[in-house]
């Protein structure tokens, strides 16, 4: 798409920053901090014109800038900025990667509702289809090397947007139950990668985590034993490592997908457990 860029040099008041913060959408949460040390230099006299713009998208949105508008509206005092107008909507995944705009801010700007939470399932998919763990004691993905880009990331939210919808819905019944055998951001994570990359019915992959989060649930004696192993763990009673304890569901899931069930529930060290 083509779009007409323009760039000019702007004296902007108070008045007109708060009005340039009406079309502010989707952005990430102010900082007040940040706010408050720029608000300080302005009004110190120690800001200067360097050449970083105020942006707005072809849609009016403002894109990049919302800090500084907010501190000049604090500080009270009309400040010199470049103000680039019409850049194309998508070019926002491109500012600040890797520095202080988060993969879940770039969900928030595309008005994804649950942003975070869906940024953080599509990348524990991700991690899991390229081979890598994702049960941890943070939540978090290990290793920036397997790190997905957050424009991929959206992409994938667009490809299969009702059934992330309909995901996100579930991690929130999943949250609000008792017995969190494992945390309902993983739960997602690895349903989100049997759907998506494995390809199995969602409501087979809902079935098994909602069996897994029922504590009266005890026809399948391989849900009960790894809802046991894992509830041990997290009240401490049985302390076992975050990578068996994946490799623990992965057994369990293959026994629940081939109709298999197991008497007992063990995983040798040297066994390479995955989901079928």
């Amino acid at each position: 798409m083509n779009n007409k860029v323009t760039t000019c040099v702007e004296t902007i008041t108070p008045t007109m920053a708060a009005e340039y913060l009406t079309h502010n959408e989707g952005n990430r949460a102010i900082s007040q901090i940040r706010v408050r040390d720029y608000a300080k230099q302005m009004r110190e006299g120690e800001w200067a014109l360097n050449g970083e713009a105020i942006m707005f998208d072809s849609t009016g949105r403002l894109a990049n800038g919302q800090h500084r508008l907010t501190a000049i509206v604090k500080a009270g005092v009309p400040i010199q900025f470049v103000v680039v107008r019409g850049v194309a909507p998508e070019a926002f995944y491109t500012y600040d990667c890797g520095r202080n705009r988060s993969a879940g801010n770039v969900f928030d700007f595309a008005r994804i509702k649950d942003g975070h939470l869906l940024c953080s399932v599509i990348r524990k998919a991700y991690a899991l289809n390229t081979g890598h763990n994702i049960i941890s004691s943070s939540c978090q993905v290990c290793g920036r090397s397997i790190v997905m880009r957050s424009k991929n990331a959206v992409d994938e939210y667009f490809a299969h947007e009702d059934f992330y919808r309909e995901l996100a819905l579930k991690n929130g019944v999943w949250r609000h139950n008792v017995y969190r055998a494992i945390k309902p951001v993983e739960a997602a994570g690895i349903s989100a990668f049997l759907v998506v990359y494995k390809g199995y019915p969602k409501e087979f992959v809902f079935g098994f985590f909602d069996k897994l989060y029922d504590v009266e649930y005890k026809e399948f004696m391989a849900i009960k034993l790894l809802r046991d192993r894992l509830m041990d763990n997290i009240q401490k009673r049985v302390k076992i490592k975050n990578d068996y304890a994946e490799k623990l569901v992965a057994k369990v899931w293959n026994a629940y997908r081939s109709g298999k069930d197991l008497k007992c529930l063990r995983v040798f060290d040297t066994e390479d457990v995955k989901f079928e």
